[in-house]
């Protein structure tokens, strides 16, 4: 089911992931090469918002690193979680 979030927090979310991605891209802040940026998103089980306030994280992390020179991959994740009230 949809979440029915909020455009301003939505917006949020898509500017973190944004700038994450930003920053990997950079040529001058890049120091190895990614085969794939994982985008995730997670959300409680009971994700109904009734008019409640969220908030999120974001992770950041290497999978698949390996010392065989293989390509790993980058994983963002969001946590999103309801804010009490």
């Amino acid at each position: 089911m949809p979440l029915k979030l909020h455009a301003d927090f939505l917006n949020k979310v898509l500017k973190s992931a944004q700038e994450a991605i930003a920053r990997l891209s950079h040529p001058a802040s890049v120091v190895m090469a990614f085969e794939h940026i994982h985008l995730l998103v997670f959300v409680p089980a009971d994700s109904s918002s009734n008019g409640q306030n969220w908030g999120f994280f974001r992770i950041e992390k290497i999978e698949g690193a390996t010392t065989d020179g293989s390509v790993p991959n980058h994983a963002i994740d969001f946590f999103l979680y309801r804010e009490e009230q």
